[in-house]
């Protein structure tokens, strides 16, 4: 039966060792990554890199990774949180991680402030300190020392002679020189004497290290003795030939044992040296960082209180802006409520004539007009004996009057063309002008449009001979009703009506209107001080209003409005011909009576509202009397335009 042949042994891989310093690296490196779930390939990249640039040691994955196998063996096996405090230092490695590395590797996240922190809990445990500091001194020998010399180490002390006897540790030429070497010593031992090279070799070992170094050197011709034979000579030399290459190797690995021992403590006290330095320097990055950490949270401090100071003075202006906001507010309410007063001093004023007499406003109003015209006439009639033509001698005389009053009436029919004459009149005319002009197309349609059952004929004379001295035609009245419009849309649009002057203006373009009235009349006659101030409240309304109106809306135009015609709540809209729309579907009986002045508007209510109230109509407030609708019950809008309502 053939025999088995057997497998060739390969030699025996020799183990890794791990150091108690690496193995508390690759541990705190794996409680980091548990706990800050850094990447696996990151992490197997970072943690073989970090290693072989700490250790030149043959670090690869499949080492760490069997490292970590047995240890997380070793943790199922025993008591887990025994095991974390006292059996492998699981979070004792962050006492050697090399910060300044871990932090430029892993600044974004930082996790090694919190290792560090539970490193400095477990230093603080007394027993878990007893077992670290055991464990570290038995362990830190072997694994401090380089890979050359623990393989020295395992060799026996006699280097030398272990070298001599044993030709598997030495090559091919160091072997045949043995052989010579042994044939040489049985030859010499038969025929030479004792002191041979058995005895030269145990002089040799007798010698201190020193002595042999000398001999090492080629100097053994001080050794031999000048009465030994050639054969003798030439043996030592050839033993001096293979000691010189054997014994220089022994010089560099043999060491006595007490030299050996205190090379090593050297070596461990240089160590625990280095390790103490390290401590002494990662404590100083520490306090460093900390110094670091208070320094960045000192400037975020300060960029925040900044950011705060800044929002301060933003807040602060805003406060200003609205500050100033509200104060303009504060000025545009006086004004309002300036207004809205005398609205009700207006009402106030309004209502005691309804209460006495028991007839409206607007009868009122033109009752007041009526007397003032009659009694003007009147007095002007007694103290001449022709007084129509005195009044036209007046009018002739005034040059300039006459001269606009002929102008716009002209002898033309066309109105388009009275438009345009008028419209060039005002561009050169001045304001006195435009305001006779507008009071005269005024008494004119008051004097047209007025039927007082209270006249006797030779009143009614006094009218005719009035309306033949002005000598208006069909024609001429819609020219001076043109000239009445325009002139209060350039007087209403100046900008002196606009603002808080507006009372005053008021006042002033009544006493203005009363001048002109006079001096139309007559410098002779002179108006009452009871009319001169009815006239001025009853002009100051009707201005304050038109003023409100061009205010809000400067675009509109005043229109006049067609005695007979319906009451219309658009008679503002703009048209054509200029004139108002008559809108034949509103179910409204009222009609015009008479026109006062364009831009006040004071509608006879019915029966079923007698009551009057301020109500905020565009933006503004203005004196609206309730006219109710019979077919819806609405209420309507007051109209732009000062009409008289009759039933």
């Amino acid at each position: 039966m053939p025999k088995r042949k057997r497998g060739s042994r390969r030699p025996a891989k020799e183990p890794f060792l791990w150091s108690p310093e690496e193995m508390a690296h690759v541990l705190a490196w794996y409680d980091l990554k548990a706990k800050y779930r850094i990447g696996r390939e990151i992490f197997r990249e970072s943690i073989v890199s970090y290693l072989k640039g700490r250790w030149p040691r043959d670090f690869t994955w499949e080492k760490v990774d069997n490292l970590i196998k047995k240890i997380h063996d070793k943790c199922y096996r025993n008591d887990k949180a025994k095991f974390r405090h006292r059996g492998m230092m699981l979070e004792v490695g962050t006492e050697c991680l090399d910060r300044k590395w871990f932090e430029s590797e892993f600044k974004e996240d930082e996790p090694y402030l919190d290792a560090f922190a539970r490193k400095d809990m477990l230093i603080g445990d007394p027993h878990f300190q007893q077992t670290f500091d055991r464990k570290t001194r038995s362990r830190s020998i072997s694994a401090a020392a380089p890979l050359e010399t623990r393989a020295t180490r395992s060799r026996s002390k006699n280097v030398a002679v272990d070298i001599i006897s044993n030709p598997r540790e030495q090559s091919g030429g160091e072997a045949k020189y043995r052989g010579r070497e042994r044939t040489e010593r049985s030859v010499s031992r038969s025929s030479s004497s004792p002191t041979s090279a058995k005895s030269i070799l145990s002089e040799h070992h007798s010698r201190p290290t020193a002595e042999t170094r000398q001999v090492s050197v080629g100097q053994s011709e001080m050794v031999i003795d000048s009465e030994e034979s050639a054969e003798e000579l030439r043996t030592q030399r050839r033993y001096s030939t293979i000691q010189r290459q054997s014994w220089q190797y022994t010089v560099r690995t043999e060491q006595p044992g007490p030299t050996r021992r205190t090379l090593v403590e050297e070596l461990q006290e240089k160590l625990l040296a280095a390790e103490a330095t390290i401590r002494t320097l990662n404590d100083e990055n520490y306090s460093l960082q900390s110094e670091c950490a208070k320094l960045r949270n000192q400037l975020a401090f300060n960029e925040e209180e900044q950011r705060n100071r800044k929002d301060c003075w933003d807040s602060v202006q805003r406060d200003r802006d609205l500050k100033k906001d509200l104060s303009d507010r504060k000025l545009k309410v006086l004004s309002l409520e300036r207004e809205i007063s005398e609205t009700r001093n207006l009402a106030r004023f309004v209502k005691p004539f309804e209460i006495s007499t028991g007839q409206s406003v607007t009868n009122r109003i033109t009752q007041g007009l009526g007397d003032i015209a009659y009694n003007t006439i009147r007095k002007a009639f007694d103290q001449h004996t022709d007084p129509i033509q005195d009044a036209a001698n007046r009018i002739e005389q005034n040059s300039e009057l006459d001269a606009l009053f002929k102008r716009s009436i002209g002898n033309t029919t066309d109105a388009d063309a009275s438009v345009t004459h008028i419209s060039e009149i005002l561009n050169g005319a001045s304001a006195q002008h435009i305001i006779g002009a507008a009071i005269a197309a005024a008494l004119c349609e008051w004097v047209f449009n007025s039927d007082w059952p209270n006249f006797d004929r030779g009143q009614s004379q006094l009218l005719e001979g009035y309306r033949k001295c002005l000598k208006l035609q069909e024609e001429g009245k819609k020219a001076l009703q043109t000239l009445d419009r325009a002139a209060h849309d350039r007087l209403m649009s100046e900008p002196a009506f606009t603002g808080y002057t507006r009372p005053n203006k008021a006042n002033e373009l009544a006493n203005r209107l009363l001048i002109a009235l006079s001096a139309l009349l007559g410098t002779s006659v002179q108006i009452a001080d009871e009319d001169r101030e009815l006239v001025r409240e009853i002009f100051h309304e009707a201005l304050e209003v038109k003023c409100r109106m061009l205010t809000v809306k400067p675009e509109m135009h005043l229109r006049t409005v067609k005695v007979g015609a319906p009451f219309d709540p658009h008679i503002m809209d703009p048209v054509e011909d200029g004139w108002s729309p008559v809108n034949r579907s509103h179910h409204r009986s009222g009609r015009v009576k008479m026109s006062l002045f364009p831009g006040l508007c004071y509608a006879t209510p019915n029966a079923k509202a007698q009551e009057e109230a301020p109500t905020d109509v565009d933006g503004m407030v203005r004196l609206k009397m309730r006219v109710v609708d019979d077919s819806s019950g609405d209420f309507e809008k007051i109209s732009n335009a000062v009409v008289l309502l009759e039933e």
